[in-house]
């Protein structure tokens, strides 16, 4: 192999392999699933969901796909069910969405909302959503007694809120309120109490107000009637075991290893409670029209990890109901279909047209790439345009009007005059004696005129010095 040919064969190779290896690379990390948040139905691994995606969409007569389109899009709920899990706690949508999942709902569908456990949701929130530490602050209020110092390994959240609200943002749920009548003041005085003052106030509690020109996000929990209150039980991070209410007729299994840090505060009496740990509720459900709404504070009995060492069939069978159709939504994890050029593409069967359109530009980047005609060969007369006035640049273009034979001469004296003769003395007789060869040259017979000659001397005439 030549040096030339390696020069060009190893660059190619290295970047082919190069390709490859890194195509192969992004296959194992879509294969793994783990570049999905958690409990999404893309991962395979323990966080996710996949297996009961699969499980589900083996059954036959039942229909298992992913949501990602607008809420606007959902389907007819009549027979439908739209599983949402690994929820963060804060539950809030715009009004067309939570106008679209009720209509969803109304029309005969069955929403099931399953939040993260605690431990997943610093993956799943925001900087500005996540928990952080308290400062204290430099000292108590005059008069109110010093705060206890908060046990090791446990939250430093306020008690239950069975008689109180819930804490909002800061604290281990930034949950909803649980109370209409809340006390803006009190709750500034304690945010500047609270925090250090030199600490830079974070972005998330500057201002929730939303930008100019967007509505204000609607929180889902409050408009359909409960909200997170802390499980005490659940403080040191310990599975615990959630007891089927006694008011429940549905199959459900007795007990459930329930690993959510969260419970239910239901203020609307159209909640049924299905499962309660210490008196608190962590999964209900309440009819909405012709559907039902389903919502469970943890989301670990529906992964992976749970379909293989605590599996719940009774649960899982409960949860989908008489649906023929589940929808796993995966929009709320930000995983959405992009309506671009290759999704109208694919929707209305362009297939053809560009595979056509890809043709043609390999086509035309070939034709203006190499010509499909060989060039004409280059007879020392193809060249450009003539901008000299030499005795070969004149002759050139005689030759290029196709001047007849017996005309050349002529031409070329008349050539001459128009370009190089001058009105001197000197000029004047050359141009006689120019005319003097021409006209000797015109009376020699035809058969005996000699062209080249009578140019030569010519040329000697026009040659000789002054």
């Amino acid at each position: 192999m030549s040096r030339r040919v390696a020069n060009l064969v190893l660059p190619v190779l290295a970047a082919t392999l190069f390709a490859v290896g890194l195509v192969r690379l992004f296959l194992w990390r879509f294969e793994m699933g783990d570049i999905y948040p958690p409990y999404s139905s893309y991962r395979s691994d323990p966080l996710g969901c996949m297996a009961l995606y699969e499980a589900l969409g083996d059954l036959p007569g039942l229909r298992v796909a992913r949501f990602l389109e607008q809420a606007g899009d959902l389907p007819e709920g009549r027979g439908a069910c739209l599983l949402v899990l690994g929820c963060a706690p804060r539950l809030e949508g715009s009004a067309d969405e939570a106008r679209a999942l009720e209509l969803f709902m109304g029309s005969g569908g069955r929403l099931v909302i399953a939040l993260a456990p605690p431990s997943r949701w610093q993956l799943l929130a925001t900087p500005d959503d996540r928990p952080r530490r308290r400062r204290p602050a430099e000292g108590p209020p005059t008069g109110a007694p010093p705060e206890e110092a908060t046990p090791p390994g446990k939250s430093s959240l306020p008690p239950s809120p069975g008689d109180s609200p819930a804490e909002e943002a800061d604290g281990t749920f930034p949950a909803q309120e649980s109370t209409e009548d809340a006390d803006p003041a009190g709750e500034a005085e304690r945010s500047e109490s609270e925090e250090t003052p030199d600490a830079p106030v974070p972005r998330g509690r500057r201002d929730r107000t939303p930008p100019a020109g967007m509505p204000a996000p609607v929180d889902l929990a409050r408009r359909w009637g409960f909200h997170l209150v802390r499980l005490e039980e659940a403080e040191g991070g310990d599975t615990v075991a959630a007891r089927q209410d006694p008011g429940v007729a549905a199959p459900l299994p007795p007990s459930l290893n329930w690993h959510g840090a969260a419970g239910l505060g239901l203020t609307d009496p159209a909640w049924q409670p299905l499962y309660g740990v210490g008196g608190t509720s962590v999964a209900a459900q309440r009819p909405f029209g012709g559907g039902s709404l389903v919502v469970l504070t943890d989301s670990y009995l529906l992964s992976n990890e749970a379909l293989r060492s605590d599996l719940q069939p009774g649960l899982l069978s409960w949860i989908v109901g008489p649906s023929r159709t589940v929808l796993f939504d995966e929009t709320h994890f930000g995983i959405a279909a992009r309506r671009g050029v290759m999704w109208l593409a694919t929707s209305y069967g362009l297939h053809g047209a560009l595979a056509a359109l890809l043709l043609l530009s390999v086509l035309f980047v070939w034709q203006h790439a190499a010509r499909l005609v060989p060039p004409a060969p280059d007879d020392g007369f193809a060249g450009g345009e003539v901008s000299g006035r030499t005795a070969f640049s004149a002759l050139r273009d005689l030759l290029r009007r196709h001047v007849p034979r017996e005309r050349l001469l002529e031409r070329c004296v008349e050539e001459w005059q128009r370009t190089a003769a001058s009105t001197s003395v000197r000029g004047r007789q050359r141009a006689e004696r120019l005319a003097e060869a021409l006209a000797r040259h015109r009376s020699l017979p035809r058969g005996r005129r000699d062209v080249a000659e009578t140019y030569r001397r010519m040329a000697e005439i026009i040659s000789e010095r002054d």
